[in-house]
């Protein structure tokens, strides 16, 4: 019975022994779960600030998206704009070529009225001063024609005189 005694004893040791060690397992695993359970609720939480990091990402990128479409239609815009602008300044340049060079032209048209209008001035000055000359000579030419006038009227009786003497000859 002793033996049986001790034997029971060590059995029941053991087992006391067995118990602490599955108790301090049991403590262990509730630990375990527990920490498993707030990892558990953490993950939740954690996936739920994802999905909703997620979902604002998704908005962020629609948003994304259609300022990109945006700003493509802006740049298009933008192009066609600077093209058009291109354009008026290339014709304007043209314009100002066409300008410069009807500018040139005007000039020496200018140029060549001027040197005209000075041509007819010498002219006018030459036909004023023929004017001149021709009213002196016409005036001397009326002189003389009066003193001719006077001496045919003072040598008219003579020269009927004469005529009636010595008639021309036929």
């Amino acid at each position: 019975m002793q033996c049986l005694y001790r034997a029971l004893s060590q059995e029941t040791a053991s087992l006391a022994d067995e118990l602490q060690t599955a108790k301090r397992d049991l403590e262990k695993a509730q630990t375990e779960l527990s920490t498993a359970r707030t990892d558990l609720t953490n993950a939740k939480n954690d996936l739920d600030t994802a999905k909703n990091d997620l979902d604002t990402a998704k908005k962020d990128l629609n948003t994304a998206k259609k300022d990109l479409d945006t700003a493509k239609r802006d740049l298009e815009k933008a192009q066609t704009d600077l093209s058009t602008a291109q354009t008026d300044l290339t014709n304007a340049k043209k314009d100002l070529d066409t300008a410069k060079k009807d500018l040139d032209t005007a000039k020496r048209d200018l140029d060549t009225a001027k040197k005209d209008l000075d041509t007819a001035k010498k002219d006018l000055d030459k036909a004023k001063n023929d004017l001149d000359t021709a009213k002196k000579d016409l005036d001397t030419a009326s002189e003389s024609k009066h003193d001719l006038e006077a001496n045919l009227a003072a040598t008219t009786p003579v020269r009927i005189l004469l005529i009636s003497k010595y008639p021309p000859p036929h």
